[in-house]
């Protein structure tokens, strides 16, 4: 009877239920606020176990209809009846690995360069090597990224000139740069994890000589 239970619930339900389970008495404020009605002694603890664990899974349920009626205004919803298996890499916390090293980026890397041999190909290639030195470099060794202001926190001068009560002024909040291999992919696609679907990214270089300094022109990179 345990094992049936435990399956339909989450980590930190098993430890409430076991909790309770173990200390009948000294949890009755909870068994009742779970809407047990009957007996509370040492005696009917497979009805108040059975009681709490329909009252989770009953609650989590109705946050389920109405967290799928909020998808269904996207049309997700249909998304996640054709193909929940796909789907639940996106919603299950923990199932998607950050399993990416220097040199699946850099094999994601499809650089446009210039004609070989020229002096345009040289210095993309130069480039391109120095970055791979650097993803390699942000894999082997802890990285301390800058911290800055996140973006909602902005103000133009307009709003700077309008007085707001000191109560209602939000604290002004920092990010740091995620300094990594899994965070420099992010920074690239959009996301930090191999593709579900199995297929591989391609991040396409360009290579645009705009700068001249001195002789030589420097390449600004556009991916």
């Amino acid at each position: 009877m345990k094992q049936n239970i435990d399956q339909h619930l989450t980590k930190s339900e098993k430890e409430l239920v076991n909790k309770i389970r173990n200390n009948i008495k000294g949890n009755q404020d909870k068994i009742l606020d779970y809407g047990y009605t009957g007996v509370i002694d040492d005696g009917h603890v497979d009805e108040i176990v059975r009681s709490i664990v329909v009252s989770l899974v009953n609650k989590r349920v109705l946050y389920l209809k109405e967290f799928m009626q909020g998808l269904a205004l996207y049309g997700i919803d249909e998304l996640l009846k054709k193909a929940p298996g796909l789907c639940k890499y996106y919603f299950v916390q923990g199932l998607i690995q950050d399993n990416i090293d220097a040199n699946y980026l850099f094999s994601c890397l499809q650089p446009e360069y210039s004609e070989p041999g020229s002096s345009r190909r040289t210095l993309e290639e130069k480039v391109v090597d120095n970055f791979q030195d650097f993803l390699n470099s942000i894999e082997d060794t802890k990285v301390t990224g800058y911290s800055a202001p996140v973006a909602w926190n902005y103000k133009d001068e307009d709003e700077e000139k309008q007085k707001v009560p000191d109560d209602m002024i939000q604290e002004e909040k920092f990010e740091t740069a995620e300094v990594n291999v899994p965070g420099m992919m992010m920074w690239l696609t959009g996301q930090k994890h191999i593709p579900l679907n199995g297929k591989k990214l391609s991040i396409t270089i360009f290579f645009i000589m705009t700068v001249n300094l001195g002789i030589q022109s420097i390449p600004f990179v556009f991916l």
